[in-house]
């Protein structure tokens, strides 16, 4: 009987972190935390004909990295978001918006 009160305790115990932890993301959404940046390195890519590869290639980087840049599930380290714009020539701010804009 021991053992299923231990078990009981438990699992109480995690759906009531796994409760706790759904309420602070929820919060920090209603609280205005960024979204996804959106970016134009998909649209410079493409300009110049190039693939996720070559650009990982030049920047350092996996395909996939620049992957999830693109799709806005990253948001690049600045040293990565510079050196991206410096490739393509224009500037940071011209490359990212974190307006949503």
């Amino acid at each position: 009987m021991r053992s299923c009160a231990r078990w009981f305790y438990v699992v109480t115990g995690l759906a009531v972190a796994f409760v706790a932890v759904a309420a602070i993301v929820q919060a920090i959404r209603e609280d205005g935390s960024p979204e996804a940046m959106k970016n134009l390195v998909r649209a410079l890519r493409t300009e110049r004909n190039m693939a996720q590869g070559q650009l990982a290639e030049a920047m350092g980087v996996s395909r996939q990295t620049i992957n999830s840049i693109e799709t806005g599930r990253y948001t690049p380290s600045l040293p990565l978001a510079l050196a991206l714009a410096r490739y393509f020539g224009v500037t940071v701010e011209e490359m990212f918006d974190d307006q949503g804009s």
